[in-house]
């Protein structure tokens, strides 16, 4: 999984997941790409898989797909002996679901990202796309049973044929996400020291990166009018292009960089709002998690923001339609103008969180899915187990081939060269703002 110093929504959620697994008694290890984990719990074993960049997405680490990492989790596997084995769907999951099978031990798997959506944010290819598709069914034909991150997703991940029979539901610690950790001095920060009244401060929190739409949501507060500004926390592809427009007066915060979960609590309670302009986020963590801290959201009425956030009456947040700029802005100008409103939202916010988000009983959640998976592979025939791992040998041969040809093209056509990468980078970066522009 995605673990620190890595930043990204399924980092923070399975960082506290694991802290409430080892705090309940169990021994857990940890499979991760980064060679210095942060943020793990005492006694938690880990694991280095050797990791490389793709030119499609400059700067996001892969697994890779080679005899060396076989090796390496196949022997650790086999060392640790573990009673579950969860993996996230990507490109190194068959390297892990053919030792599992080999050794006997239960495997379940979680998707968390929309490739097709992520795939036309970044350019990639229409075959390279139904490639990941194909492989996520594989995927979800292989293991012992499969989840998701939101209803909606599931049943995305369903027309895309691929079935899931869990739900996993997103853990926040409220201890440490929560509306008492408010900060005068981190919010002047944020602003500027700007001391109008009316200052209004909004926070991107994620992946800085061109799906993400945040120059739309740039333009959204500046919108607003003086006093209103987006501080943007984070790090990825769009770095340099937000870093240089930081200034008050282009109503900007950005300074690029991992920030700790006690410091995103922070600055979460020390907002007046949260934000998110992407299309196409399959759960929507950084809602919960503003949510615990008593901050309303305003987000787009896609993917899993929909099964996040409530909408009207009674609700928890304020939603606007994807793409549509006044439409953004007069939701943020509704809660801009009526400190009440703010109020009550994030209050149900919070209370939302305390009934259905605390780590201890989405953990519970989780160990009843490990559980079933288990109960899963006792049940397969053996013949099942066999052919999966016939079927995993050639297709761990095709993908280790035709991930090399990958690379070795790249590597021809001068792709993985830090100024062409630069580059596409920015290309990225031009045709995102293009589309915001445009919608």
């Amino acid at each position: 999984h995605s673990i620190a110093p890595s930043i990204d929504g399924v980092c923070r959620r399975f960082t506290a997941l694991m802290h409430e697994l080892v705090r309940k008694g169990y021994e857990v290890v940890l499979f991760t790409l980064e060679d210095e984990p942060q943020d793990l719990p005492a006694g938690v074993r880990f694991h280095t898989i050797k990791h490389t960049y793709i030119a499609a997405y400059p700067g996001k680490k892969v697994g890779q797909p080679s005899r060396e990492n076989l090796s390496i989790i196949y022997n650790a596997l086999k060392r640790e002996k573990p009673d579950i084995l969860h993996i996230a769907s990507d490109s190194m999951s068959f390297f892990f679901t053919f030792p599992a099978l080999i050794l006997g031990t239960p495997v379940v798997a979680s998707f968390h990202t929309d490739l097709k959506m992520l795939g036309e944010a970044t350019g990639t290819s229409w075959f390279a796309v139904q490639c990941a598709l194909a492989k996520e069914r594989w995927d979800s034909c292989l293991v012992d049973s499969c989840a998701t991150t939101s209803e909606s997703f599931r049943a995305k991940l369903r027309t895309q044929g691929v079935e899931c029979e869990h739900v996993i539901r997103t853990a926040v610690d409220i201890s440490l996400f929560n509306p008492s950790k408010a900060s005068p001095d981190v919010r002047s920060t944020l602003t500027f020291s700007d001391p109008h009244p009316d200052t209004f401060l909004a926070v991107f929190v994620g992946r800085l990166s061109p799906e993400k739409r945040i120059s739309f949501m740039h333009r959204v507060v500046q919108a607003l009018g003086p006093h209103a500004y987006l501080a943007v926390i984070g790090d990825g592809l769009e770095a340099p292009t937000l870093s240089a427009l930081h200034s008050q007066s282009n109503s900007l915060y950005c300074r690029p960089g991992f920030v700790s979960h006690e410091d995103l609590a922070v600055i979460y309670a020390s907002s007046d709002v949260h934000v998110s302009a992407s299309d196409f986020e399959t759960l929507g963590n950084t809602v919960l998690e503003a949510h615990a801290c008593g901050v309303p959201v305003c987000v787009t009425r896609a993917q899993g923001f929909c099964n996040t956030v409530a909408e009207g009456d009674g609700g928890d947040g304020l939603m606007f339609a994807p793409g549509d700029a006044a439409d953004a802005v007069a939701q943020l100008r509704r809660l801009r103008g009526d400190a009440a409103l703010r109020r009550r939202l994030g209050e149900a916010g919070r209370q939302k969180v305390e009934r259905h988000n605390t780590i201890a009983s989405v953990a519970d959640d989780l160990l009843a899915w490990y559980a079933r998976g288990a109960a899963r592979r006792a049940a397969r025939p053996a013949g099942s187990v066999a052919w999966a791992c016939v079927h995993l040998t050639w297709s761990i041969l095709f993908t280790a081939l035709t991930f090399a040809c990958y690379q070795l093209l790249t590597w021809a056509m001068g792709l993985r060269s830090e100024p062409v990468r630069a580059r596409r980078m920015a290309a990225a970066v031009e045709r995102a703002v293009e589309r915001g522009a445009a919608a």
